[in-house]
């Protein structure tokens, strides 16, 4: 099929983007470091200095209760570390979905990291204004999605069994996820509408992405498809690695981890990537045609 294909030919190409997937790698490394430090030293240092993590049966709700009697002063800073760290990582993936946009729409043989780094600079604000948008949506999806497990009679306290329960609940899940989809596939195409033809209005960008997805919505669905698969295999395959592998043997865990995590990196760009190949096939023949 064409979709698999493409895909197949998008990967073909992912060394040319070898030096964009090394920096978001240790971009990511880096955020990862400078916000779980503080927090895990906070936490060691104070719950050294507790006997509730010696008790033999785990966990305990004792443990809870005596930081928040002890220690509930530093929920406030962290919060605002929480919210801070939440700011930045949103900022910087629109800059790093900017940069990789450029990158895919320039069409290069060699993508060099200056240029990855100066495109992030090109379609910010607009990707931030279409990211704001589809945050907005899929709130609205949200809604949505709740308001129709009310019509079904989604009720905890008024089921008759679990399994009642659980169908309605299914169906109404269901219905999110294939709309939440759906807007994400238009995303994309909205991402290159703005970056091929300059577009200069997120909402004729959205439009024609639109257009677009339901036009060649087996094409466009089975592209984002393949992507989201080998993304569950890859996190199965990690954690099923885990359970396999002995605790002694943490290093090559974490090895394992980061080949995931670059693939996780490489599979983003190469989404984008064979989304616009797609387009620029299914666009040329339909205008020849």
């Amino acid at each position: 099929m064409k979709a698999l294909k493409i895909y197949a030919r998008a990967w073909q190409g992912v060394l040319k983007y070898r030096w964009p997937i090394l920096f978001l790698y240790v971009a990511n490394l880096a955020t990862t470091f400078i916000v779980t430090s503080p927090i895990t030293f906070y936490f060691k240092s104070k719950f050294e200095r507790s006997d509730v993590l010696n008790q033999k049966e785990g966990f305990d709700v004792s443990m809870v209760l005596e930081f928040l009697n002890n220690y509930g002063s530093a929920l406030g800073p962290m919060l605002y570390l929480l919210i801070i760290v939440i700011v930045f990582s949103y900022i910087f993936s629109i800059y790093t979905s900017s940069a990789i946009l450029y990158a895919v729409v320039s069409n290069n043989q060699y993508i060099v990291l200056r240029s990855f780094w100066n495109g992030g600079l090109n379609y910010f604000w607009r990707i931030l204004r279409l990211s704001l948008y589809y945050l907005i949506t899929i709130m609205i999806i949200g809604f949505v999605s709740y308001r129709f497990s009310l019509f079904m009679g989604i009720n905890i306290l008024e089921v008759h069994s679990d399994w009642e329960f659980i169908q309605k609940l299914s169906i109404s899940a269901i219905l999110f996820v294939l709309l939440a989809f759906l807007v994400l596939m238009v995303k994309q195409y909205a991402k290159l509408q703005i970056a091929a033809y300059n577009q200069p209005f997120i909402t004729g960008a959205v439009m024609k992405g639109s257009g677009f997805v339901f036009k060649n919505l087996i094409s466009a669905g089975l592209l984002s498809g393949l992507n989201i698969v080998l993304m569950i295999v890859a996190v199965f395959i990690l954690i099923q690695l885990r359970n396999v592998i002995p605790t002694h043997l943490w290093a090559l865990t974490f090895l394992i981890a980061q080949v995931i995590l670059i693939l996780k990196i490489a599979a983003r760009i190469i989404h984008l990537d064979s989304c616009f190949k797609l387009y620029l096939d299914l666009e040329g023949r339909q205008r020849t045609d």
